[in-house]
């Protein structure tokens, strides 16, 4: 796959007769292990210490991680985002639900999953839409919405890329002093 996030062309789900949802999809090799990436994406309401369009992030209620863990953020344009996990696999990857979203985008589910490759790890990361506004909204998608939201899923990609590299090489470092300590 490279080291830098490619995406695949999106793809429109049709569900009955009411909903257009849009599928995009891109991914990223990274140079560290699976454990490291997961430690990094386990941390659900960390997500502003990787992904440059955040300017932060916190956890709502007591679930932290898993079903339930519940997050919320302000974007670097200033807009506010509110997740929640629906969907957790220990080691492996999630899906969660953006709850608040701005106009004119709608029913956003996102998954991010670690994959194992050839390499050392990928990860691949989906995001499904609707937008608001029937046909204009549709016109607006394909020359504005997923225009942006393919920018935003590869640049969380290489910021998770950026910081899981820095700790595995932090790690390495250490890990030859300890055992001679």
């Amino acid at each position: 796959m490279g080291s830098e996030a490619h995406c695949l062309t999106p793809q429109t789900v049709v569900d009955g007769e009411k909903s257009r949802m849009r599928r995009l999809e891109d991914g990223i090799q990274i140079n560290a292990s699976r454990s490291v990436v997961w430690g990094i994406l386990s941390d659900f309401s960390g997500v502003a210490t990787w992904a440059p369009y955040l300017r932060s992030s916190s956890p709502v209620g007591d679930v932290e991680s898993g079903v339930g863990a519940y997050r919320v953020m302000r974007h670097f344009w200033g807009f506010r985002l509110e997740e929640s996990v629906i969907d957790w696999d220990e080691g492996n990857g999630y899906a969660f639900e953006v709850v608040t979203v701005p106009f004119p985008i709608k029913d956003v589910r996102e998954t991010w999953q670690i994959v194992a490759d050839d390499d050392g790890v990928s990860v691949r990361t989906s995001v499904e839409y609707d937008t608001h506004l029937g046909p204009l909204g549709g016109a607006l998608d394909s020359v504005l919405v997923s225009h942006l939201v393919r920018r935003e899923m590869r640049e969380g990609l290489k910021g998770l890329k950026r910081h899981a590299e820095a700790d595995a090489l932090k790690a390495s470092a250490v890990a030859p002093e300890a055992l001679t300590g």
